[in-house]
């Protein structure tokens, strides 16, 4: 019965009973808070226990309609007395009802996982009641007897691959797999290590333990895999692992390991990187230091050439007018191990593009062009709205900046119109015709103005009766 993964809110229902009008009488377990809350609409009592993150079985039990006194009874780890019995009043007409189970939408979020749900529609039945003999009961138990298979054995992590890297020279760290009996009898095991053609892995120098006999139905074993990378070339190593219980119907489990050597290391820092406030007019450009340093792993790691692109930050590569770069690559003059360059960015201001502005300075090296870095820039929004379209079209205030509606209520006209006082002959005309109309509009994408020092907002506007 593997489990079954939910997110819920901090409230909600996880097992229950719902008309089609809302729950009807339901029960949320908060876990490690230890809330258990009755969620019945009108009703939401609740009690606290100790909290945890084990398994637990709710038992819910129910008398009554939704248009009457609804008796609701709540059950843990199947104890006869409930933690919660509550009289819940009517609440609404009656409607269809079936059992429900799963997560709550409201905030918070947290996992739930469901290992079984069962129920009967036959009566009321407190702990052990449902198959205790007597004349009202079912005849049969609503908790799962589960029957384990013979031989059955389990490997943590579950994954099938463990990816480790290490760099030239280096040994790399143990791996740890736990080994546990899921099944109903003892059973001996074993553990081989193989090349993926089958050969033997010198690079795993012990499992430890090996094997074992006689683990005990839920009983478990840590095995630690020791891998000695120091004498490998750079690239990728794997071996497979098998565990294997020796039983009676018994399944191998593989796990593999896959070893990669990275010869090549590199770290790119930006100071600061992003510039987030408007500078007074006419300032001069502001220079940046982006450090690229060779951080390989030993003294005969090769030398780093990268890279330099200019990139919008959509990822697309063009040439960002306001900003440049003193070199755009070091082709010919390689960082060497624990050496660095030093890459200066200007960002001029009166270059500034109208919306939003941002760029990234995207870095590739040659001994490994799958790792790429970006330094992004972001410069002050500057938008420039003229009122010859409607604020919500598209670039509105400029290629990438529009406005949305905010603060909607009641009906306020709008239009465009002809208007020969206006600057250029056009307004945006906005009709507020009741009291209690309102419409706003705000710039897209967002402006952080409470992360900068000011900012300044100029309109033409006029008014009239």
């Amino acid at each position: 019965m593997a489990p079954q993964l939910a997110k819920s809110g901090a409230s909600g229902t996880n097992i229950g009973v719902r008309s089609y009008a809302g729950m009807s009488a339901g029960v949320m377990w908060a876990g490690p808070s230890g809330q258990i809350k009755e969620t019945k609409s009108g009703s939401g009592q609740e009690v606290y226990v100790t909290g945890d993150s084990d398994w637990h079985i709710f038992r819910l039990t129910t008398i009554g309609s939704s248009s009457s006194t609804r008796h609701i009874s709540i059950y843990m780890d199947e104890d006869p007395t409930p933690v919660l019995d509550i009289a819940s009043p009517p609440h609404s007409p009656d409607q269809p009802e079936g059992f429900q189970f799963g997560a709550g939408s409201t905030s918070g979020t947290q996992d739930i996982y469901f290992d079984w749900i069962t129920a009967a529609d036959a009566g009321v039945f407190a702990p052990g009641e449902e198959n205790d003999g007597s004349d009202t009961d079912i005849g049969t138990s609503l908790i799962p007897a589960v029957t384990l298979p013979d031989c059955r054995m389990w490997v943590e992590p579950t994954a099938a691959g463990q990816t480790i890297t290490v760099g030239i020279g280096e040994m790399g760290d143990p791996i740890e797999y736990l080994v546990a009996n899921i099944g109903q009898n003892p059973f001996d095991w074993s553990v081989t290590a193989q090349t993926p053609g089958g050969g033997a892995v010198p690079r795993i120098t012990s499992i430890n333990p090996p094997s074992g006999s006689g683990l005990a139905s839920g009983a478990s074993v840590t095995v630690t895999v020791t891998i000695d990378a120091s004498s490998l070339p750079a690239g990728e190593h794997d071996a497979n692992l098998t565990f294997t219980p020796i039983c009676s119907g018994g399944s191998p489990i593989e796990r593999q390991i896959k070893l990669i050597v990275d010869d090549c290391e590199w770290e790119v820092t930006a100071d600061p990187g992003t510039i987030g406030s408007l500078p007074e007019p006419g300032c001069e450009p502001d220079t940046y230091q982006i450090t690229i340093e060779n951080t390989g792993w030993t003294p005969g790691f090769q030398s780093i050439e990268y890279h330099i692109e200019e990139q919008d930050c959509d990822g697309g590569d063009r040439d960002i007018p306001w900003l440049s770069a003193d070199k755009m690559d070091n082709v010919g003059d390689p960082i060497p191990l624990g050496g660095q360059d030093i890459v200066t960015a200007t960002v001029d201001y009166s270059k500034l593009e109208t919306g939003w502005n941002c760029a990234v300075l995207h870095i590739e090296n040659t001994c490994d062009p799958d790792d790429e870095k970006d330094v992004e820039f972001v410069v002050p929004f500057v938008f420039w709205y003229d009122g010859e379209v409607l604020p919500t079209a598209a670039d509105s205030a400029g290629p990438g900046m529009t406005f949305v509606d905010r603060d909607v209520m009641g009906t306020v006209l709008t239009e465009l119109v002809d208007d020969p006082d206006a600057e250029d002959g056009k307004a945006f005309k906005m009709t507020d015709n009741a009291l209690d109309a309102l419409l706003s509009y705000r710039t897209d994408p967002q402006m952080n103005i409470g992360a900068v020092p000011g900012a300044t907002v100029v309109g033409r506007v006029k008014v009239t009766e």
